[in-house]
């Protein structure tokens, strides 16, 4: 694994990585957010921080940078809130029944920063390579985790 790394790296003629996410980000995300969306298992409801946004909005700066800088995603934001919801048949039987997972609002706002920031990523290495088929090696490269093939000869 860690040869294969080396290899992609000697290649490597770009880099990138995440920008840090600004108070105007963390306010035009909060905006976007429904009021109605049930709070998570840290019980902080989305109406609360839409309305209290302008003192939310430090603090939730500084949680998306941090986990940025580090590279941790903080536990407390992993845990959801479980509950079964009957889909038909005996209301006995477990199987009738399908589960809803509730993050927390603040998860939320982060992993909306952090998907557009991806988006960014990817459009960003899609327009880098030249040809279709370094793009295809590219993408086939990202979700297998392994390095970008050398390109046969006479590959468009």
């Amino acid at each position: 694994m860690k040869d294969r790394r080396l290899r992609f790296e000697e290649r490597c003629q770009q880099f990138f990585y995440l920008e840090s996410i600004t108070e105007e980000a963390i306010l035009h995300i909060v905006g976007q957010i429904c009021k109605k969306k049930a709070p998570g298992v840290d019980k902080i409801r989305a109406a609360d921080i839409i309305r209290y946004q302008q003192i939310f909005a430090p603090a939730l700066v500084r949680l998306v940078n941090v986990s940025i800088e580090t590279g941790c995603f903080p536990d407390g934001l992993k845990t959801a809130r479980v509950t079964p919801v009957f889909k038909g048949g005996e209301k006995n039987t477990l199987d009738n029944c399908g589960p809803i997972s509730t993050l927390s609002v603040i998860d939320k706002v982060m992993e909306r920063h952090l998907s557009q920031k991806r988006r960014h990523v990817q459009t960003a290495l899609l327009s880098a390579c030249g040809s279709i088929a370094m793009r295809w090696r590219l993408i086939q490269g990202v979700h297998s985790g392994a390095a970008l093939a050398q390109p046969s000869r006479g590959a468009a």
